[in-house]
């Protein structure tokens, strides 16, 4: 009999793999084309990005620091990343006076496919 470190195929345990997916994206959206006053303190979308980025991260613990603009015209958004659901409804619920007449809501970019689909 020869003996091994390696045991026989039929005593190795099967290896199963479990991936457990977290929701950890959680999105508010404001409109900056809707927003006159803060467009005057910030006139590129870059520098409203930023003052958004700067204020946030220091406002909310959950915030990313990954905010973006999509769209264009009327259909432009300010578009802002949480970790938290409650971090995101802190910001939804509260005015910033930074940014006094720019007001953040509930963002979900699969609604807006389902309803493009329609």
């Amino acid at each position: 009999m020869e003996s091994s470190d390696t045991p026989p195929d039929d005593l190795i345990p099967d290896l199963v793999v479990t991936l457990a997916i977290t929701r950890d994206d959680f999105q508010a959206a404001a409109a900056p084309n809707a927003a006159p006053e803060t467009l005057k303190k910030f006139t590129t979308n870059k520098a409203l990005i930023e003052a958004v980025n700067n204020l946030f991260l220091e406002t909310y613990e959950s915030y990313t620091g990954r905010a973006r603009m999509t769209g264009s015209g009327d259909a432009k958004r300010l578009v802002i990343h949480f970790q938290t659901a409650e971090a995101h409804d802190m910001c939804i619920g509260s005015t910033h006076p930074e940014f006094p007449d720019l007001a953040f809501h509930a963002h979900d970019p699969r609604q807006l496919r389902t309803n493009e689909d329609l």
